[in-house]
């Protein structure tokens, strides 16, 4: 038993000290207007565009405008995307002179969200850079980034229990499964996932909605959310997990190929619903990265 306990713990060790992460954001590749840019007077920009280094994900507030005086411009038009999903566009209504404040949030394709500012003129500047910092100031709302990440972290956490718990009890020792408290963690690891999984979802759309906690409980940035991969990864895991449960019950029992072929088709699936929403789905090779992070879970 101690041997056994030893080599879990090792290999466990093993995966955790040689995985590396992925940090494959979204970046601004450029804008128009550019940042800094001033036009002449009396000649202002029509829209806004917004070029990523990889396609985005866009609500129709990712582009506001300020002006000099912090205050929101009406009348900005939804913003959308151009050419491809890594372009997005806001028309503008007619401007007047002066110095203006672009604030942007977009969300990644790895469901992170990305923002930035910048500011152009139109004519003679009326804003320096302190007062433009100053109206820039705002909370970065760190508990919810903190709390979503830590939800994620622990629902990662149940889907791999409760997987590699199944395959365990089902290769390498089916009699541990007549254990209470054997049973009991895969019942925990079930659990975990299941509870993690809206939760992940309502933090989600708090976390893209300029971290306001209120948002998690938004059905309409809800919804948003489950438009992305994210949301419906994180959704076909609660469905996953309910099919899951007579494997669950019995984790140890001998089953049909039949029946045993659809117990590794929803594991698989339990994995996959933890890739698709991750940093794999970033980048070109999205689909090598995809099954080379589904194979690094499995």
């Amino acid at each position: 038993m101690r041997r056994t306990l030893a080599a879990v713990g090792a290999a466990f060790a093993f995966v955790v000290l040689t995985a590396t992460p992925a940090f494959a954001h979204a970046s601004l590749e450029s804008s128009d207007p550019a940042a800094n840019a001033a036009r002449p007077a009396g000649d202002p920009p029509a829209d806004i565009t917004l070029t990523f280094t990889e396609g985005v994900q866009v609500q129709d507030d990712a582009i506001t405008l300020l002006d000099a005086n912090g205050e929101r411009v009406e009348d900005v038009g939804p913003a959308a995307h151009g050419g491809s999903d890594s372009i997005v566009d806001s028309p503008l209504p007619p401007l007047d002179d002066g110095t203006y404040i672009v604030n942007w949030q977009v969300v990644s394709t790895d469901s992170h969200p990305i923002t930035g500012a910048f500011t152009f003129s139109v004519g003679e500047p009326t804003a320096d850079a302190d007062t433009v910092a100053a109206l820039l100031e705002s909370d970065t709302g760190r508990g919810v980034g903190i709390s979503f990440a830590l939800t994620r972290a622990i629902a990662f956490a149940g889907v791999l229990v409760l997987v590699g718990a199944l395959v365990f009890l089902r290769i390498g020792w089916p009699p541990a499964a007549e254990d209470r408290g054997v049973r009991g963690l895969v019942w925990l690891a079930w659990a975990v996932a299941l509870v993690t999984a809206p939760l992940g979802i309502s933090l989600q759309a708090a976390y893209t909605n300029r971290s306001e906690i209120s948002a998690a409980w938004d059905t309409g940035a809800i919804g948003d959310v489950l438009d992305t991969l994210f949301g419906q990864g994180w959704l076909a895991r609660i469905a996953t997990l309910l099919l899951a449960i007579p494997f669950v019950r019995k984790p140890g029992a001998k089953r049909a190929p039949f029946v045993t072929g659809l117990e590794v088709a929803l594991g698989i699936a339990l994995l996959a619903s933890v890739t698709i929403s991750g940093h794999a789905r970033t980048g070109r090779l999205t689909s090598l990265a995809t099954t080379t992070d589904l194979v690094h879970m499995a």
